[in-house]
């Protein structure tokens, strides 16, 4: 059996093109989210749109890729703006794609939590905390979850995930061990793109507006 903490190198056979929803009235107010929900604000539809209008420039030349989605609201409202810029098949929700679950911290400010779990964090680095959270989704679970997606992908594909679950499924990717994992960043307004050979690439929604060049992620 691996090491839970080692990389299995699960890359995805196909091009897939990764997107966070965008951000959320819980977002904004610091507040743990998980498998509940709050609407996207202006902004979150803002970032949504232009996640879409990165998607048609980037695949202007591979039209009907498929729009793959969490089922969280969130995350569906994303899918939807998206497909308001970038038209093709309506978002399948796949029920794969949800957000890792929080448990007693679905909710919660950050603040609230530090404050009520203080003995149980002190030892934990921060990007660690979301697999503490008493009642939540195990790392283990999560990352064999975002395994079986990426075994299972059946073709190129535009994903529309969240924060935590996003991390897992670059880091299967790449191959990356659990700290780095974690602390993989998770902007709002960007188009990750996992390429069949394990290496991800960072679009970035401005640059594309800017001057439709892409960056590689450092």
């Amino acid at each position: 059996m691996n090491d839970p903490l080692e990389p299995t190198g699960r890359a995805a056979r196909h091009d897939l093109f990764l997107v966070r929803h965008g951000e959320t009235v819980w977002n904004r107010e610091k507040r743990f989210q998980g498998l509940r929900d709050s609407p996207l604000t202006a902004t979150g539809r803002d970032q949504a749109s232009a996640a879409g209008d990165c998607l048609a420039r980037l695949l202007h030349d591979r039209p009907g890729l498929p729009l793959i989605c969490s089922p969280l609201p969130r995350a569906l409202a994303t899918a939807s703006i998206i497909r308001g810029r970038w038209p093709g098949p309506p978002p399948i929700a796949d029920a794969a794609l949800r957000e890792v679950a929080l448990g007693d911290w679905e909710g919660r400010t950050r603040s609230e939590v530090k404050a009520a779990w203080a003995a149980r964090l002190a030892a934990v680095p921060k990007p660690q905390w979301y697999f503490e959270a008493p009642d939540g989704e195990a790392y283990d679970a999560a990352r064999r979850r975002a395994e079986a997606f990426l075994r299972d992908l059946a073709g190129p594909a535009v994903v529309v995930t969240h924060s935590i679950f996003g991390r897992l499924l670059r880091g299967v990717h790449e191959g990356l061990e659990r700290e780095a994992t974690v602390a993989l960043p998770a902007p709002h307004d960007a188009v990750w793109h996992l390429a069949p050979d394990g290496s991800v690439r960072l679009v970035s929604t401005a640059s594309m507006a800017a001057d439709g060049a892409s960056a590689l992620r450092s």
